[in-house]
């Protein structure tokens, strides 16, 4: 049977891998570097350890929800359910 061509929304990712892990952690560095904050501050502000900071800026999928989420909490966002889109960006 052929393989049906799906645009990359409907794609599966890899196992392991994610597609919002990179968007996140792209997010976590845009926002550090405005603030002018190491990742070892940003650690301690929201109580999470250096590494983790670095694993999520380099998108690495993880299942750390809350500590995802209180990385999100010191820039005051938070992980939500929303429609899927095309593209979504946040200039916040």
């Amino acid at each position: 049977m052929p393989r049906r061509n799906l645009p990359d929304r409907e794609r599966k990712p890899p196992p392991g891998h994610s597609r919002v892990a990179p968007a996140i952690g792209a997010y976590i560095r845009l926002q550090r570097r405005k603030n002018r904050l190491r990742q070892d501050e940003l650690a301690a502000l929201a109580g999470v350890g250096v590494r983790f900071v670095g694993e999520v800026e380099a998108g690495k999928a993880t299942a750390r929800l809350n500590s995802l989420e209180a990385l999100l909490a010191v820039f005051g966002k938070t992980l939500a359910i929303v429609d899927a889109r095309e593209e979504v960006t946040d200039d916040a």
